[in-house]
């Protein structure tokens, strides 16, 4: 098959995909692993490697990636649960009032996604104080949630290390130039997202609704047999996001300033790798949650758990769909293309 034709096949997929997810509704699991297959055929994989990479791409993506998202949720889900989303949102609110709130969980997104180098983990971790932030502001939580994407994707696509790591390594590019112009490259890109998070919430009616409105004036908090008596002091709250960080910027810390290995750079190394980081997270939000039953924490973790088993799937059949590209080589295909033009 020619290169044109490899990148046809490429791009029919991708636009079935997008109607399978997006106009029929089919869960994006089924849409990426039924495409991924029928595109491995296409360009001529052989049955039995196609297998072959379905099982490696789906587990090795989830190698890593799923211990980070099933962590990250099972935090969310506990903070929610406990009431510590809604101790975090009232501080926030506080200081930075109801109108600039989604600038506020924008920055935060930004900032947090530099030390952890993931933006899904950094959304993840983020996402429940932004739902209860949207609820307590009058803001849509659909508009608070595109204004956290808008600030952990900008930052991490672009500020080194992060994703701009791979690129600087290949090229030999000079870092301290790649950090810098990263940065300001990144500003006015999160400036726009927000602007586009703006506009297009005002157009399609999203900015606010009675449900969210109808939290505007009252923070006071009552979850299933939760009540204010029960929630955990503000410290507790932000401990349980900002230790895990705290140890993911330590580790980079000390691959920067600490050449030699010793026990102090084997442990930072140890701890602030981001998945035992994040299960720090998870045993500090279990203990947080200590006022509660046994029984309704452990409902509670496998909440967690079973909310992110839905995403698990879908970046495990992503990892598929990269499998059979990367078998295929588009990479050639693509640097044919660019040749003959």
């Amino acid at each position: 098959m020619d290169a044109a034709s490899e990148l046809l096949v490429f791009t029919l997929g991708i636009i079935t995909i997008i109607i399978l997810t997006a106009k029929l509704r089919i869960h994006a699991f089924f849409a990426l692993i039924s495409v991924s297959i029928v595109m491995g055929l296409v360009l001529g994989i052989s049955p039995n490697d196609l297998v072959k990479n379905i099982v490696d791409g789906f587990g090795g993506t989830l190698g890593y990636v799923g211990l980070l998202i099933f962590a990250a949720t099972i935090i969310g889900e506990l903070l929610s649960k406990t009431g510590a989303t809604i101790v975090i949102s009232q501080s926030i609110l506080r200081l930075v009032g109801r109108s600039r709130t989604a600038l506020a969980v924008g920055t935060t997104g930004f900032l947090v996604a530099l030390p952890v180098t993931c933006n899904d983990t950094a959304f993840l971790i983020l996402s429940p104080v932004a739902r209860v932030l949207g609820r307590a502001s009058g803001h849509s939580t659909f508009v608070i949630s595109l204004a956290l994407a808008a600030g952990t994707y900008s930052s991490f696509k672009l500020v080194f290390p992060a994703a701009p790591l791979y690129a600087a390594a290949i090229f030999h590019a000079n870092l301290a130039a790649v950090i810098v112009l990263g940065f300001l490259i990144s500003v006015p890109v999160f400036a726009v997202g927000l602007l586009w998070t703006h506009i297009y919430a005002s157009h399609s009616g999203f900015h606010s609704d009675q449900s969210d409105r109808c939290a505007q004036n009252d923070l006071s908090f009552t979850h299933d047999r939760v009540t204010n008596d029960d929630l955990p002091s503000l410290i507790e709250s932000y401990g349980v996001i900002v230790v895990p960080l705290i140890l993911i910027l330590l580790r980079a810390l000390g691959d920067v300033y600490l050449f030699e290995s010793n026990a102090f750079r084997v442990l930072t190394d140890f701890i602030g790798y981001p998945v035992i980081a994040m299960l720090f997270g998870v045993g500090l939000s279990l203990f947080v949650a200590r006022k509660h039953a046994t029984e309704e924490v452990s409902e509670w973790f496998g909440g967690g758990v079973a909310r992110a088993a839905s995403i698990v799937a879908i970046v495990g059949a992503g990892g598929v769909l990269g499998r059979i590209l990367l078998t295929a080589a588009y990479d050639e295909t693509l640097s044919r293309l660019t040749l003959a033009r």
